[in-house]
Order: structure tokens, then sequence, then C-alpha cells
């Protein structure tokens, strides 16, 4: 599990850490940091195998010499800290310097980032060609990964249903239905020295799937709730396809605010079940996170500078005294975001000025 995220010079990341727990929840204003933060971890991830020696202690200051350099660090346990340092000519990933300490033997968490559209949810999708099949990061194959779940013949369906329902109440069953997928892809044709661009037609085959609800019946997957098939693609990745590490954008998105409170308990419940699963996720809800523990969430602020702090909702100093009144999500809401910023013990603030974004 990836236990602390540091990240220097990336956007409004200027010079964070952040401690990440099983299930860490990220809040705050519009603009602050919360999906930059998913993009350096993806990032970081992507080149945990690439070229690697030792840097020492060094490698802040060789990423600050350069002036373009940026940084990423993640703490497995209190072992291992894996870094990155890379741009030293401009531009991310133009250069790899270094891994510290590599730790060889272990491997970087298969990753899953959600950005779910209720459009691409619903859509038919192609067939599978392999065994191994996977949610896109719009939601698009939400179809073959129910036919996936199907083709096991054991209670994976069964169990997607069963979590659905405590997400919405009133649907009962799910099932797929063979169909014929359409799409457009360009074709280039070459002439002499020239090329030409053209749109060709494919078909193909593939499914689409229907919910039955109470006192409703069957009801075709264009025509369910946007609610619902949010809630539908979360709990069908979580059983047909689990990664390592689940990075969620609004994970509100579209749903009701019970079905909200609904869905962290359900991530939460997958968590304690697999205990090689890890969630962060990023939400602007009150409702959602009422339903997380104040040590979960991590509240992103300006600090002023253009400088962006973070610090545990839990670390407030009125904490004690009100989270025994109030809910997780009435206290954020009550307190805001100006407090992460000020001087005091806890806080974790960025201390050079951020790139815009």
């Amino acid at each position: 599990m990836l236990t602390r995220f540091t990240s220097r010079g990336f956007k409004r990341l200027a010079d964070v850490s952040v401690d990440l727990a099983p299930l860490t929840v990220l809040v705050g204003p519009n603009g602050v940091g919360k999906s930059t933060l998913l993009d350096g971890v993806e990032m970081l991830l992507d080149k945990w195998g690439g070229v690697h020696f030792h840097l020492p202690d060094a490698w802040e200051s060789r990423a600050d010499a350069s002036g373009s350099g940026i940084g990423f660090e993640v703490q497995i346990d209190q072992r291992y800290a894996v870094a990155v340092v890379s741009g030293l000519h401009g531009g991310v990933g133009s250069r790899l310097l270094g891994i510290r300490p590599y730790p060889s033997h272990l491997r970087p968490p298969r990753r899953l980032r959600l950005r779910l559209d209720v459009g691409r949810l619903g859509a038919p999708s192609l067939a599978a060609t392999t065994e191994q099949v996977t949610l896109e990061e719009d939601g698009a194959g939400l179809p073959t990964l129910l036919q996936a779940a199907l083709n096991r013949r054991d209670d994976t369906l069964e169990a997607i249903e069963a979590e659905l329902r405590t997400l919405v109440p009133d649907a009962r069953r799910v099932r797929t239905r063979p169909t014929e997928v359409r799409w457009t892809e360009t074709e280039i044709i070459r002439v002499d020295d020239s090329t030409i661009e053209r749109p060709v037609k494919r078909t193909g085959p593939g499914h689409s799937f229907e919910i039955e609800f109470d006192d409703l019946g069957w009801i075709a997957a264009d025509e369910v709730s946007d609610g619902t098939l949010m809630a539908l693609g979360f709990v069908t990745v979580l059983h047909v396809d689990p990664p390592e590490l689940l990075l969620i954008d609004d994970a509100e998105r579209d749903l009701h605010p019970l079905a909200q409170q609904q869905l962290v308990g359900l991530l939460r419940r997958m968590v304690e079940a697999r205990p090689g699963l890890q969630v962060i996720l990023t939400t602007h809800s009150p409702d959602l996170v009422d339903a997380c523990r104040p040590d979960e969430v991590r509240v992103f602020g300006h600090a002023g500078g253009g400088r962006v702090a973070i610090r545990r909702l839990d670390e407030h100093p009125e904490a004690p005294k009100w989270l025994n009144l109030l809910r997780t999500g009435e206290f954020w809401s009550s307190v805001g975001e100006g407090w992460v910023g000020e001087d005091g013990a806890g806080a974790e603030q960025s201390g050079a000025e951020a790139d815009d974004g």
C-alpha cells in the first residue's frame, strides 16, 4: 500500500506531502490540486520500472538546481521510499534521474483510474477477444465486464446484484444481451506521395445489458438512471477486475446523497475484505464525506502566494470538540478550508511558487 506521497514542482503541488490511508478522501475547492495529486501518483507509477540508480539524499537538490525539475516520492512503508525526478531540460518525463532506494522485489500496484461518464457506461461494447477484460477510464466496456462475470459461472454476478441493491434498493437483477456494435474508424489511403483520411464504418459482435427493477421489469441500459449506471460501474469493476489501487475523480457524480454514503460503505467493505486494495478519491460532496472517518479526509486549501496546503480533517483545532457533535461532512462544511494554510503544527504546505493548473 502507498502510505505517503510527496510532490515537488508539479503544477500546483509545488512542495506538498500527504499521508495515504487504505481509503483516502481528498476534498477542497476547485483548482487546488486534488486531481493533480492523482495525476502525480499515476506518473510516478508509470516510471517505477524505468532506469534507476541510487541518489542518496541528493534527489531534492538535484531537482531544484535545474529550476525546472519535477520530483515525486511515495513511501510504501517505513523501509522504502520510491523517488522519481524528471524534467531537467523542461517537460515532464524528459529525463528520468532515479529511484531511491529501488525496492526490486516489489512491483508497482496495478491501478485503475475512473472518471465515469454515464453515456459510456450504458453504451453497448465489443465482445472480449481475450480473457482479461477491464473497464475503461470513462466507463466504456461495462456490458463486456458484466458478460465476463456471467462467464465465470460462479456467484460473481449474484454478488454484483446484491451490492447494487445496497445502492439502488429497487434494482433486482442484471442480464446481458448479444448485440451488434457499430463504430467509425479513420482509414488512411496513400496516393503517390499524398495521404488521404476517410471515415470507415465498422461493425462487430458485442453486448448490451438490462436491469430488472421492482414494479418496472427489465429496463435497457440507455433508459436507466444516471445514478444507477454509476453505481453498477463501481460495483462491477470491484468484483470482476479489482485493481490494487483505485483512483476515482468526483466520486459523487450523479449519485443521490444516500447512494454516495452507501458507495463509501461499499468501498470500505471491499478495502477491508481485500488487504491489497487501496482507494483514493476526490469529492466536493459533504454528503459523501459524512460516511467517512475524519482521519480518512485530506483537506486541500490555499496557503497564499500560490501555495497549496494539505491537512487531515481531524487536525483542525476544534476537531476533538465538534466531531463528537457533528458528522464528518457537516464539520468539514462548517470549518471550510481556510484554516488549512494557517501556521500551526501538522500543516503540510507548498514552499515554492506553484505553476498554473
